[in-house]
């Protein structure tokens, strides 16, 4: 494929908000987590253990699987995940470059 190394499934890791990624796909479907409440203790709304162990999962997976278990994030706040996402790829992406 001409190009793949500009796929967000191509396996280059990267760093993003803390978290090291294998490639752009994990790091952009990571961020649902964020867009979840059953992900967040809801006394003060931080991450729970859940989350983290979520988020571990995030990071050492292919860009197809990531793909995958992000359309399993229960819960979603669609409406605020569709607003945001388009920002949030676009930091991903931009990231990536550096």
């Amino acid at each position: 494929m001409k190009n793949a190394d500009l796929s967000n499934f191509s396996e280059q890791p990267g760093e993003f908000n803390e978290a090291n990624y294998k490639n752009v796909e994990s790091a952009f479907q990571a961020q649902k987590l964020n867009f979840s409440d059953v992900f967040h203790y809801p006394d003060f709304g931080g991450p729970n253990d859940v989350y983290f162990e979520m988020q571990e999962k995030f990071e050492n997976i292919s860009g197809a699987k990531a793909r995958k278990l992000g359309k399993s994030i229960p819960e979603l706040d669609r409406n605020a995940w569709d607003k945001a996402k388009y920002g949030i790829m676009k930091e991903v992406i931009k990231e990536s470059f550096k």
